[in-house]
């Protein structure tokens, strides 16, 4: 490829909301022989903004075909937009999808770790929910005794606590 081009044109779109869509057009004299879209998503993103952003992608790549779609990993701020403008995404050929391996759900590792991943999200969770509580009731008690700038002034919260899982 490197004898083909002599530039690459990265689109960065604003999909209207937290994410990202990224087009690369690899160019040689302004002529597009190689192009890459890297995600496209938002966190909730509207289709009308997202819709903007693949019709802009249509419009600059050759023979409505990307050569290579790269998805980092499937959080929604990275491919919502994939289901959003699927009218104009069934329109463009994919030569090449990337995924990610720790989304694959028959790779064994990927799965250890999303097990794991979600063991200690719910140990997080309830840690948090028994230090937040407590510290909830105190505050009450103290906006009580108090009143609520006094409170608010006296008050800093330490969360010097290591969480070891």
């Amino acid at each position: 490829m490197s004898n083909n081009v002599d530039s690459v044109l990265i689109r960065m779109y604003n999909t209207g909301s937290v994410g990202d869509c990224f087009l690369l057009l690899f160019q040689k004299q302004g002529i597009t022989s190689f192009s890459m879209l890297i995600d496209c998503g938002g966190y909730k993103t509207k289709k009308e903004d997202i819709t903007k952003c693949v019709e802009d992608i249509k419009n600059q790549i050759v023979d409505n075909a990307i050569d290579l779609v790269v998805v980092t990993h499937e959080h929604e701020d990275h491919v919502s937009g994939f289901n959003q403008a699927r009218e104009i995404f069934d329109g463009i050929t994919f030569k090449q999808v990337w995924m990610s391996w720790a989304e694959n759900e028959s790779d064994s590792l990927a799965q250890k770790l999303f097990e794991e991943k979600g063991k200690k999200i719910k140990a997080l969770h309830s840690i948090l929910e028994k230090h937040l509580g407590q510290i909830q009731q105190n505050l009450r008690s103290e906006i009580k005794q108090n009143g609520l700038s006094k409170s608010l002034k006296m008050r800093r919260l330490n969360f010097s606590n290591a969480l070891e899982l």
